[in-house]
């Protein structure tokens, strides 16, 4: 056989594609001529039909609990909000006082209820707060409409937070927190959207306005009670080939599952909350 003629055997067996559920031997053309192949990614690995996706979604869910598991987040020692805001003059001794008699009494998050008694300004609880994580405070200048990256509105009210400003021509996204960074979060953010991501700190009506302006842009779905992974695993193969998803993401986000389909550009998100989540999470804020 000529070189010509292996050369072109070597480059067609390059152009198929296996699925990548072990046991499952099926192969497609993933040639442009050929159009678009059946099947969908899940990574890096093609998956034949419904149900070699649905096995492999259900081992993706696994391995990410494992992982989670294996490294929980990790709590740093963070000077105290209500120490800093008085360190900086922001409040009084009395006032600090106060606000944490209420926190006692009724809950909620320190900075809240500054801001509810009307004893300090959001901007300078977003300071403060900007100061406890090392990060910066991001003052909005353009309209929170104009950014395109999309992030569930179930994962942004979860966690206060929102995306503020992305520079297109290097590819980075900004996500704006009013009360505490989440870096199992922003990992997921990374990995889902392919942005680089970076935390800033920004005001909760900042926050809440960047929300406001993005419902309705994205197409999400949130599940709450989702007993187990094979349940999960089926909704997200129901979907997925329900839309004629070509491509899913899975990341594990603290107390979410976080599933993205994407088909053509236009993503579908899938949100499942976790069973772990309950009065242990209530008291990480609140310490905040």
């Amino acid at each position: 056989m000529s070189v010509f003629n292996m050369g072109y055997l070597f480059e067609w067996r390059n152009l198929r594609a296996r699925c990548g559920r072990e046991g499952c031997h099926t192969t497609t053309l993933r040639h442009p001529l050929a159009g678009r192949r059946m099947g969908i990614l899940l990574g890096n690995d093609w998956f034949c039909s419904s149900d070699c996706f649905r096995l492999a979604v259900e081992s993706r869910i696994r391995q990410l609990q494992e992982a989670a598991c294996k490294n929980p987040p990790q709590r740093q020692s963070r000077l105290p909000l209500g120490l800093l805001l008085l360190s900086l003059g922001s409040i009084t001794h009395v006032q600090l006082q106060l606000a944490l008699q209420r926190q006692r009494e009724s809950g909620g998050l320190l900075g809240d209820i500054l801001c509810d008694l009307r004893l300090t300004t959001e901007q300078e609880v977003a300071v403060a707060a900007a100061m406890q994580w090392g990060c910066p405070v991001f003052t909005p200048k353009s309209k929170f409409s104009e950014i395109q990256a999309r992030i569930p509105s179930a994962l942004m009210q979860a966690y206060s937070m929102a995306p503020v400003h992305y520079a297109a021509p290097i590819n980075k996204l900004l996500v704006g927190f009013v009360h505490g960074i989440e870096h199992q979060v922003l990992t997921a953010i990374e990995r889902i959207t392919s942005c680089v991501v970076a935390p800033c700190f920004i005001t909760a009506s900042d926050c809440w306005e960047s929300i406001r302006c993005r419902t309705g842009q994205s197409n999400d779905v949130t599940f709450e009670r989702v007993a187990s992974v094979a349940e999960m695993a089926t909704i997200v193969q129901s979907y997925a080939f329900q839309i004629g998803a070509e491509e899913a993401r899975l990341e594990m986000c603290r107390d979410y599952l976080w599933a993205r389909l994407n088909r053509e550009g236009f993503p579908t998100d899938l949100n499942f909350t976790l069973a772990h989540e309950s009065a242990s999470t209530e008291e990480h804020h609140r310490m905040r």
